[in-house]
């Protein structure tokens, strides 16, 4: 085989690669990364193994000196010193697989990227190009559609666009850089390559739109910006131009803001939110303190940082209790949400210093070529600000496994600029040396990537995610966990917290062997992962849960719980554990005092008076503490996200709100609890009095008519009312 043969058949897979976006594997449980993740793995085995035996063999397509590879390489080389030393090696080598960004991943972009620059000359850029844009644009149809109730994959997408990355920001991310592929087509030469670049920049433009992400907005403004000042103060002819065009883009966002209020802007949902970008909100809340908590671990380990993929161990140690006034959903980071914190976190400050590195030596290496001629002014700024747009918005996102290969193929695109044609030699090459790296690299990526993926999907089948009352296969369970998986710590934590749920509600689904073999199961993940509070945090939960009869339980419980509370020692998550291991063994004093303390931790989180006022309830149903707790936690504004628990709330209290006069209250309850009970007439009278005590005398009136509506027996009754609101001006 020539080497001419051997480079189709690298740079089929490569265009093979392109592709990987559309992957969504429903089979797993988390199935818009962890699949899509080991596919992308699995064909870049392939490629690199073919690459080694073209390179070994031809030295003209070996790798040579490219400051852009050279600095991703240290980069890459420090996140791995850090992995040794940071808070969890496991994690940051293997990532999980819901994330599938850790070492071993990265590590393989960085294949692609030493790859892309050795073999791929000006028309295959622009081939591959065109088949990322396209995939891109099918991805944006797939997300368009999708809101019309059309199914891909099987899976629900969500109610704003995300495509097969089932994330809107995620997906804003992937368009951001596809724009700039567009927009470098629509620069370059030839006639219908410029067309397709106009026609999907446009199509692309509209997609980061509708995703609706305030972070991509600000990218692709900041993006535009550089550019437009780039290219005004390198080309003098324009500058007015060039002005006029920042002064009309300045103007047209400062409108978004000035007229927000304003009834189009409301009515629109991409307006409506691009316009209230404010850090009052409850998101930029939870992403400051985030931000905050990665500061002050980089403050701890400024040089060597925790190791890639270890922010949620740094997160949990300074946990700040105020995240809870928001849900519990804003509790369990496991990243900053941006990506300069995550490095600072993850690396230190020379982590920090060699990711910027990337940016800037891209930069400059575009510069370089524009000044000495290689490139055009409009390709210099577009790749410049498209630079740009893309670290800006990560300032509010992060990587994911299809971003990462984006911005590879981004940077390996500016470092081969300006694609000059050269002579290479084209010999051939042995043939047992190919069918021998052809094979070994197909057994590894097998074994690496395959049978992970075959050992996840087993996994879900024997997993029943989010269905109470029903039982996991154990058995089956047993068999798929013994396949090589190195991510098998989300599947433990299911299995643990459906045998958990039965034994909370007493179902006794599962046996006594089977509960063992569970325990056994989340006690690997506490013995892997030692310093991960949330492990240790369950394992406790567990034991508490079967320490009813058992002395040794109760002991063990208590020592998992001490663990958790000494990796994160301001969450309360851990004192509500420990009030339900008290009200377990019967001890109510202890009971209080705990959940005191995380009340204490902060007065304002309304779930913690919820939860204390449960397990109190629990413990005796006359418990004048556990009625003032749970109505505390009302007041606050705080309503259980389970139905049962709801009626339980509205049944036991919406009389003591009636009598003491607290008719917002009231509305908030009886809004949550009409749709439960649609048809009960009786109910909607209630609500409709509560909405004409709270003075909201319009939606009584509408409700009253629907009452009206819907039992003809209220029409007298309900005209009445009718006209004591109309007459009570």
């Amino acid at each position: 085989m020539t080497s001419l043969k051997l480079i189709k058949i690298i740079k089929y897979l490569l265009y093979l690669l392109a592709l990987a976006p559309l992957i969504a594997t429903p089979m797993t449980i988390f199935p818009f990364n962890f699949g899509r993740g080991l596919i992308i793995q699995f064909l870049i085995e392939i490629i690199a193994g073919l690459y080694l035996i073209l390179a070994i063999y031809n030295k003209d397509y070996r790798p040579t000196k490219n400051w852009l590879v050279i600095f991703f390489g240290i980069y890459l080389i420090w996140l791995f010193i850090t992995s040794f030393s940071g808070a969890d090696f496991n994690k940051s080598f293997w990532s999980n697989e819901e994330r599938f960004t850790g070492w071993f991943y990265l590590a393989h972009i960085y294949l692609i990227f030493i790859v892309l620059t050795s073999i791929f000359k000006k028309q295959d850029w622009k081939t591959f190009l065109i088949i990322n844009i396209s995939v891109a644009l099918a991805m944006l149809a797939i997300a368009v559609l999708s809101l019309f109730g059309i199914k891909f994959w099987g899976l629900d997408l969500g109610k704003r666009i995300s495509g097969t990355l089932g994330n809107p920001l995620f997906l804003a991310t992937y368009f951001i850089i596809n724009l700039i592929f567009s927009l470098y087509l629509f620069f370059n030469k030839g006639i219908w390559p410029r067309i397709f670049g106009g026609l999907s920049s446009t199509a692309l433009i509209i997609g980061i739109f509708l995703t609706q992400s305030r972070g991509a907005f600000l990218g692709l403004t900041a993006g535009s910006a550089a550019a437009l000042i780039l290219f005004i103060f390198s080309n003098k002819k324009y500058r007015k131009i060039g002005i006029s065009a920042i002064i009309l883009l300045s103007l047209l966002l400062s409108a978004i803001f000035i007229f927000k209020n304003a009834e189009f802007i409301k009515t629109n949902g991409v307006l409506n939110r691009l316009s209230n970008i404010s850090l009052s909100t409850v998101t930029a809340q939870t992403r400051l303190i985030g931000w905050q908590i990665a500061f002050r671990a980089f403050k701890e380990r400024p040089i060597l940082g925790w190791g890639i993929e270890n922010y949620s161990t740094a997160f949990n140690k300074y946990y700040n209790p105020k995240l809870l006034r928001y849900s519990y959903y804003e509790t369990w980071f496991d990243k900053p949400h941006n990506k300069i914190f995550e490095t600072a976190s993850d690396g230190g400050a020379i982590a920090i210093i060699l990711y910027l590195s990337i940016f800037v030596g891209a930069f400059l290496s575009l510069r370089k070529k524009y000044k000495n001629g290689s490139i055009q002014l409009n390709l210099f700024c577009i790749l410049t600000g498209g630079i740009i747009a893309y670290f800006t918005q990560n300032l509010f996102i992060f990587d994911t496994p299809v971003s990462y290969l984006s911005l590879i193929i981004l940077l390996a695109l500016i470092s081969g600029l300006p694609f000059k044609e050269k002579d290479i030699e084209q010999n051939k090459l042995p043939i047992m040396a190919i069918i021998i790296g052809a094979l070994v690299s197909l057994l590894a990526a097998l074994l690496l990537n395959i049978l992970p993926l075959i050992a996840s999907i087993k996994l879900r089948q024997t997993t029943l995610l989010y269905e109470i009352g029903k039982k996991n296969n154990v058995e089956i369970y047993k068999k798929a966990i013994k396949i090589f998986n190195p991510y098998k710590e989300e599947w433990r934590v299911d299995l643990a917290k459906s045998i958990i749920a039965d034994l909370q509600s007493k179902a006794e689904m599962y046996n006594k062997d089977e509960i063992s073999y569970a325990v056994e199961e989340l006690r690997k993940n506490a013995t892997e992962h030692p310093n991960n509070a949330y492990y240790h945090l369950l394992l406790g939960v567990f034991y508490g849960e079967l320490a009813r009869d058992s002395q040794n339980y109760r002991e063990m419980s208590i020592k998992e719980l001490d663990r958790a509370l000494y990796l994160s020692p301001n969450r309360q998550h851990i004192y509500f554990a420990y009030g339900r291991f008290f009200n377990i063994v019967n001890d109510r004093g202890k009971l209080v005092e705990v959940f005191k303390k995380a009340i204490e931790l902060e007065p304002k989180a309304s779930i913690s008076y919820w939860e204390g006022g449960r397990q109190l309830y629990l413990f005796d149903e006359k418990d004048s503490l556990a009625k003032q707790w749970m109505i505390k936690s009302v007041e606050m504004g705080y309503l259980p996200p389970e139905d049962n628990s709801f009626i339980f709330i509205f049944k036991n209290f919406y009389k003591y709100f009636f009598e003491n006069k607290k008719y917002s209250i009231l509305v908030n309850l009886f809004g949550r609890m009409i749709p439960l009970e649609p048809n009960n007439v009786e109910l909607r009278a209630q609500y409709a009095t509560a909405l004409y005590l709270a003075g909201e005398k319009v939606p009584a009136v509408k409700e009253i008519k629907k009452i009206m509506a819907m039992d003809e027996s209220y029409k007298k009754e309900g005209e009445e009312f009718i006209r004591l609101i109309e007459a009570d001006k």
